[in-house]
Formats: C-alpha cells, sequence, structure tokens
C-alpha cells in the first residue's frame, strides 16, 4: 500500500509539473495530460512545443487569439495572414 501512495504522488506531481509547463505556453491541459502519460518525456514534449498565445510586441502582454489591437497598450499588432485569407 506504501508503494502505491508514493506512485499516486508521483503520477500526480509530474501532472502538475506538466501542467505548469504547459500553462506557461498556453497548453495548461495539453501539459496536464503529457505529463501524466509521459512524466519527464511529456515535460520535454510541452516544453519544445512553440507558444500558443499571441503576444503584444509593444507592452509584452497575452492577446485573445487573432487580435490585431491589444487591449491595455491600444497599439495595433501584426496578425499573420494565412494562405486562405490572402485569396
Amino acid at each position: 500500500m506504501d508503494n502505491f501512495v508514493g506512485y499516486l504522488f508521483l503520477w500526480l506531481g509530474s501532472a502538475g509539473i506538466g501542467a505548469f509547463l504547459g500553462t506557461r505556453k498556453g497548453y495548461g491541459n495539453m501539459g496536464c495530460i503529457l505529463g501524466a502519460l509521459f512524466g519527464p518525456f511529456g515535460w520535454l514534449v510541452v516544453w519544445a512545443m512553440g507558444e500558443a498565445r499571441q503576444i503584444c510586441p509593444h507592452c509584452k502582454s497575452v492577446l485573445t487569439r487573432g487580435a490585431s489591437v491589444c487591449a491595455r497598450c491600444g497599439r495595433e499588432t501584426q496578425v499573420p495572414v494565412s494562405v486562405n485569407d490572402a485569396t
């Protein structure tokens, strides 16, 4: 029974670390799942994933997805144009 409790805490801790790493990049739930399933390997995958959030280049605040104006500083941001939008 003691081993079970130890493994349970290890598993929950691994999921928590994955969630922490994922939240910092905008992938909170994904980080939790990968951390719980794969442990340190899941942490590496979350760490290697790119940013899911858009950051204002002027004030460095987090923008909502697809925003063209920052809510904090009011300056325009560059929104990447997809290939489908160019036609």
